[in-house]
Order: C-alpha cells, then sequence, then structure tokens
C-alpha cells in the first residue's frame, strides 16, 4: 500500500500497535480541510436554485414638512388583481382590528393630515 487512507496520515509500522495509536485529530483534521473544499468546489459544480423574492417590503420613516413625521411602506410582489382592488384590500388590512398575543394594539386617530395612525405597544 503506498500512501496512508488520508495525505496527512502517517503510516503505522510494524513497532506500532494499531490499537494504541490515536489518529482522530489527523483525521478529522484532514476531513475538515476536505469538506471545506467541497463545500467551495460545489458553487462551480451547481447552479443556484434560489429565485429572487417574490416579494420585497421596505420601510422608511420620513420627515414631511406639513405632515411632520410620516412612514412610508413600500411593497413590491406580482398581483393578479387591479391596482383598485390592492388598495381595498391593503385599507382593510390596516384598518382592521386583530388581538396579538405579544402586542395590544391602539388605534390613535383619523384626521385630514394623518389618515391612520396604528401603534402596537409589546406587553411586558
Amino acid at each position: 500500500m503506498s500512501g496512508a487512507y488520508l495525505p496527512t496520515m502517517n503510516n503505522p509500522t510494524a513497532r506500532t500497535v494499531l490499537s494504541e495509536m490515536d489518529n482522530s485529530r489527523p483525521i478529522i483534521a484532514e476531513l475538515e480541510k476536505l469538506v471545506e473544499n467541497l463545500y467551495l468546489d460545489s458553487r462551480t459544480v451547481f447552479e443556484s436554485t434560489q429565485q429572487p423574492p417574490a416579494i420585497s417590503c421596505d420601510m422608511q420613516i420620513k420627515q414631511d414638512s406639513r405632515r411632520g413625521k410620516t412612514i412610508e411602506f413600500v411593497t413590491t410582489t406580482p398581483m393578479a388583481c387591479s391596482m383598485h382592488d390592492a388598495s381595498e384590500i391593503i385599507w382593510e388590512e390596516l384598518t382592521t382590528h386583530r388581538e396579538y398575543p405579544d402586542k395590544f394594539y391602539h388605534f390613535v386617530s383619523s384626521r385630514v393630515e394623518m389618515p391612520l395612525e396604528v401603534v402596537y405597544w409589546p406587553q411586558s
């Protein structure tokens, strides 16, 4: 046999009893190197199966000169309905009172400058 099972592992000699040799550390180290290289090489072998997300959402806090502090939500998603139907669905979702086990829901006010303000307070 020409060489060890793993390239960096020493071959046992006639003077060494196999059961007395502890090769676990070199074996594990060599296997870790091999796995790391396999992982890096897999990127060139397999094509990415990840699709870009169908839904994305972004929230930004903004300062409006007339209204003051505002929050802007921008959500992008494919739709099978009209923009009018989608806006009705979203408005109903925002104005429907729901009980959340870890929050309490507080509807503050409806004003011309601020049509809807919803506050979620964490329960302690």
